[in-house]
């Protein structure tokens, strides 16, 4: 995955990014904080940017972006914590 850009705001966190060459589609994976007992899938698609919304601000999020090339092959995923907080 490359130029991995993410950005928190008021109760929703944005991701973007540059798939690699033969990228089948994307699948995002988020759970509440790094030490975190389960996750769930919030995006899988062929965009280059989805926007997670609804979430609680002063919460940190991990996320993990992993790609599916079209040959078969998943990559290891790239991670990110990110905490949405409201902006004054």
């Amino acid at each position: 995955m490359l130029g991995v850009v993410v950005t928190a705001g008021d109760g929703e966190v944005a991701l973007a990014w540059q798939p690699p060459p033969g990228s089948d589609h994307i699948l995002i994976r988020r759970s509440p904080g790094a030490g975190a007992a389960y996750e769930s899938t919030v995006y899988r698609g062929a965009a280059h940017a989805y926007v997670d919304r609804a979430l609680r601000n002063g919460v940190t999020y991990r996320y993990v972006i992993v790609n599916y090339a079209r040959g078969g092959g998943v990559s290891t995923g790239v991670p990110t914590l990110v905490t949405p907080e409201k902006r004054r």
